[in-house]
């Protein structure tokens, strides 16, 4: 909820969901200003959040252990909250929904600053865009993550001169926001196998990777190209063949520059796969 031009504006949470990217932004190509912030501290981490309801339960606790910003990594980041909902049976998804949110291991960049008198081919797409926009940032420097930035535009502050026109972003990451899709052309949601490794060891060249499937189904030999993560390496599958396991994966390399060898049993999973909606 936020003011705009003397109107009270509200976004609902599904309307931020599988959102197309209203800006394209390129470090390279100088979109974004020197004076950029990026941040990877704990102000927003929450692995652990007990939802409750006015008149209901004493409340319902969803906690993470596992992953990079899970309880058995970081210790408790806990949290606990009141939430509108018609019955206790909801808290549970509700404080999950949270957790999400608040265990997501990606940079956040609440300052971005954008000059149009220098960038004059972004002011139509930021014309277009606005708080709960989806933004992309390519190339980021070596400081940060590889692969394209995914965020969120949370606040902004805007300056207008005689010469000047500059607005700074306040974001967030985007990916919690992308959501699984079961029904309808819209479709791009990915399930895990149930459990992947590589068999036999890669080097970091090789462009063909022989993969044992470990959980209750086989990955599926169209629709490609998905991403794949092993080991921090992100890959982009473009075929795979093969009826039973161990199945051969035909891929691109160091997608987010991050090239590296992986060893026999290298665990594969989807690369930010998407999540249930609340």
């Amino acid at each position: 909820m936020y003011d705009s031009t003397g109107r009270v504006v509200y976004v609902a949470r599904a309307e931020l969901y599988n959102l197309t990217a209203d800006m394209a932004l390129d470090f390279n190509a100088g979109d974004i200003q020197p004076d950029w912030q990026a941040d990877d501290d704990d102000q927003q981490i929450r692995n652990q959040v007990t939802a409750s309801r006015p008149g209901g339960s004493t409340g319902a606790t969803y906690t993470q252990t596992a992953g990079p910003r899970g309880t058995g990594a970081i210790g408790f980041y806990s949290e606990s909250l009141s939430v509108n909902v018609a019955d206790d049976a909801q808290l549970y998804t509700h404080a999950g929904w949270r957790v999400g949110l608040g265990t997501v291991d990606d940079f956040r960049l609440p300052q971005i600053p954008l000059n149009f008198a220098r960038s004059p081919g972004l002011i139509t797409s930021w014309l277009a865009a606005g708080i709960g926009s989806r933004i992309t940032a390519a190339n980021p420097p070596s400081e940060l993550p590889g692969g394209t930035l995914d965020l969120q535009v949370v606040g902004y502050s805007e300056y207008i001169t005689p010469r000047n026109w500059a607005a700074v972003l306040n974001t967030v990451p985007n990916r919690p926001y992308t959501v699984i899709v079961l029904d309808g052309s819209a479709n791009t949601s990915r399930l895990e196998t149930g459990g992947s490794k590589l068999s036999g060891a890669h080097n970091s060249t090789t462009t063909s990777l022989s993969v044992e499937v470990t959980g209750t189904a086989l990955w599926d030999t169209s629709d490609e190209p998905w991403d794949i993560d092993i080991g921090g390496e992100q890959i982009t599958v473009t075929a795979v063949t093969g009826a039973s396991s161990p199945q051969t994966f035909s891929v691109t390399r160091s997608v987010n520059g991050v090239t590296k060898s992986h060893s026999d049993d290298a665990a594969i999973s989807l690369w930010r796969p998407s999540v249930l909606a609340l």
